[in-house]
């Protein structure tokens, strides 16, 4: 009997009291009422739009080259007898130093015969001379009348005449030819480099060196047509005045960058075939003057920054408040978001600068968000959330 109340009465019983306490709790169980979702607006940070003057200055970049250049070739033939230490590739020279030196003997000598020429023909115009004086004189003393042309020997004088103009330019050819043994510098300059050497023969056209003026360097700038817009160009149209542009040409030299101050003075007279675009000129004077920096040499490569035109009451935003090519996110005084077209004038890395679609004072968002919508809530960040979030 009693293990019939262990093994099966028992059981029973706890099966049957933890089935009421099921049961209890079931039926006073707490009731829970759905409630909406919670939807957070997102946070954004906004930019108070500001109108203000932009300077639209446009960068370029090119080689730097003399203004002006020449080759230096040999006017007469004959021997180099003598080269200037001054004519070697990188030396400077003054405007009219003697650079090189021809043997002139050869020439010497034209010019004595060409002397000689011109005092024969000197005499026989002055024997034609007296020739026809005579002639018109015993024709007056015989005839009493003017003498004919033949007569008055007048084609003989002319003839003369002709032959001692002749004989002149010779002599003074001649005479140009042995200062022409003299090669003279053309202006101040630089040698670029040296071609020929004492003891080399050289003949008429036969190249010497190649130098260069140090007056002045120009940059040819390339200018693509949408920059075109933002600098007054000086663009040399028939009847029009050339005013210059200020340009600042800046270049690494020795781990340093140094800078120079230029001028846009004007532009080729034709478009690049290949990249549509225009090239302005930029001048920089007295380009080995400064001790302070080094010199703007040939052959350097400058950055150039071309002063632009100045755009009244222009909208600045940084670049990631730019939706597209033309739209903007406005924030309005409910806190939601309204899509904007905006007049873009430039656009860059940095920044965008709007002509107009942007009222100062209007709050731009510059959170990138992933799906805004028209009219869409948001929360716009402190100051101090928006230095957080950059």
């Amino acid at each position: 009997m009693k293990s019939f109340l262990m093994h099966v009465l028992l059981p029973l019983l706890v099966l049957a009291g933890g089935g009421a306490l099921a049961y209890w709790l079931f039926q006073n169980r707490p009731v829970t009422k759905p409630a909406p979702p919670s939807v957070v607006p997102p946070l954004v940070r906004v930019i108070a739009a500001t109108a203000q003057d932009v300077q639209l200055d446009v960068a370029s970049q090119g080689t730097v080259q003399p203004r002006t250049q020449s080759t230096l070739s040999a006017e007469v033939a004959g021997r180099v007898e003598h080269v200037a230490p001054s004519l070697r590739a990188g030396s400077f020279f003054a405007a009219g130093d003697e650079l090189l030196t021809i043997e002139k003997s050869e020439h010497v000598r034209a010019l004595r015969a060409a002397e000689a020429e011109v005092a024969r023909v000197q005499r026989q115009l002055a024997w034609e001379e007296a020739e026809a004086a005579a002639a018109i004189a015993a024709w007056h003393a015989n005839h009493g009348e003017a003498p004919s042309e033949l007569v008055a020997r007048a084609p003989q004088l002319r003839e003369a005449k002709a032959l001692l103009a002749s004989a002149q330019a010779s002599r003074d050819e001649a005479q140009r030819n042995v200062d022409r043994t003299a090669v003279r510098a053309p202006y101040a300059g630089r040698v670029r480099d040296k071609r020929v050497d004492v003891g080399d023969f050289v003949t008429r056209g036969t190249v010497l060196a190649h130098v260069y003026a140090i007056d002045a360097v120009e940059v040819r700038l390339p200018l693509p047509d949408r920059e075109l817009a933002h600098v007054d160009l000086p663009l040399g149209l028939p009847g029009s005045a050339a005013t210059p542009v200020e340009v600042t040409l800046r270049a690494q030299f020795s781990g340093q960058t140094h800078t120079w101050p230029g001028r846009i003075v004007g532009t080729e007279g034709e478009l690049d075939a290949k990249t549509r675009a225009v090239h302005a000129i930029a001048v920089v004077d007295t380009p080995y003057a400064d001790a302070g920096k080094p010199p703007l040499v040939p052959g350097m490569f400058v950055q150039a920054t071309i002063r632009g035109r100045t755009q009244h009451g222009a909208v600045t935003l940084p670049r990631t408040a730019l939706r597209g090519l033309d739209q903007v996110w406005v924030v309005d005084a409910e806190g939601r978001l309204r899509a904007r077209r905006v007049d873009v004038l430039r656009s860059e890395r940095e920044r965008v600068i709007l002509r107009a679609g942007v009222l100062a004072g209007e709050r731009v968002c510059v959170t990138n968000l992933e799906t805004p919508t028209e009219g869409m809530q948001v929360r716009v960040a402190a100051p101090a959330e928006q230095v957080k979030q950059r």
